[in-house]
């Protein structure tokens, strides 16, 4: 998932993009995108590029003061030529020094020599403290963040965007891939009650169960995080962060983001400012998948909502 931020100052908008998506000609990636693409997937298929669905909408790519990439993966990254020269790529701690000029100048860069051209690469400093992360107040004034969270993917930073005085949207980018990496805690636990599939176990210490998250970073090589500790560490930094009333965390690869917010693919007029009063958040903790096996049809997908259930 991709966000586009309008930024209102007394001389008009200024917009900001974070993340990019995958390229349309994603076969066209230097060769090691190409590589890990064809090591951690069968088959893809991207209609649009998001300059497209942008540009589709009548937004002018020329009002961009800028595209973040949040990590160098092919997925964040998009097709940076697509994009006027005019507007900034920012990027997080350690990508100048170990990705540019890009591919093929830089034989073991990820990043196309092309997607960088013409751009002013900005790196900036993390200077300030932002929830437990080393941060960047991006626009000076307190509305956009930076923040350096470590772990996944070298200089992988996340954004934290005030949508009003007292409400922010975490994007977390790749911090981690699934809401259970950061939930249930004792700040917002499971109900005393639950409802366990059937041929399973329940947990042998049921408080535990409702107050530990589901999942735990692997340290075996080849998974998704390159620092396992770290990664960790920045992970349970949001069990905080996600407890707050004033904050709504949205990790890049939450297909259950694009079941409930709306997205600018299909209504550009819309925006997600007002996601605390519209419930997205205790929506999307509220919402359950249960997958049930059926001896006719195979696993089905009975999904049903169960009160505090996250």
């Amino acid at each position: 998932m991709c966000f586009l931020l309008e930024h209102k100052t007394d001389l008009g908008s200024e917009y900001i993009l974070f993340d990019c998506g995958s390229r349309k000609d994603f076969w066209n990636g230097s060769p090691q995108t190409n590589k890990m693409i064809a090591s951690n997937l069968v088959g893809m298929q991207v209609d649009y590029g998001v300059d497209e669905i942008l540009t589709s909408s009548g937004f002018d790519l020329e009002n961009l003061k800028s595209i973040v990439w949040s990590h160098w993966h092919w997925d964040h990254i998009g097709d940076g030529s697509k994009f006027p020269a005019s507007v900034d790529i920012v990027v997080g701690p350690g990508f100048t020094a170990e990705f540019a000029p890009g591919w093929p100048e830089r034989l073991n860069s990820p990043v196309l020599a092309s997607d960088l051209r013409g751009h002013r690469i900005h790196e900036p400093e993390f200077d300030t403290s932002v929830a437990g992360f080393a941060a960047h107040d991006y626009l000076g004034d307190g509305s956009f963040y930076l923040l350096d969270v470590p772990g996944h993917a070298l200089g992988h930073i996340c954004g934290l965007a005030r949508t009003t005085p007292d409400t922010f949207i975490f994007m977390g980018a790749d911090a981690c891939h699934f809401a259970g990496a950061f939930r249930p805690t004792p700040y917002l636990p499971l109900p005393t009650t639950h409802h366990p599939a059937a041929g399973t176990l329940s947990e042998e210490d049921a408080d535990a169960s409702r107050t530990s998250p589901f999942y735990k970073v692997s340290r075996v090589p080849g998974t998704v995080y390159i620092h396992g500790d770290a990664a960790q560490a920045s992970i349970d930094k949001l069990r905080i962060l996600d407890a707050h009333p004033g904050v709504f965390i949205c990790l890049a690869h939450d297909a259950a983001l694009f079941e409930t917010l709306p997205v600018y693919n299909i209504d550009p007029d819309q925006d997600i400012n007002d996601w605390k009063k519209a419930g997205y958040k205790e929506r999307l903790r509220r919402d359950d998948k249960v997958i049930v096996w059926d001896e006719g049809k195979g696993f089905v997908d009975e999904t049903k909502s169960l009160p505090g259930v996250l």
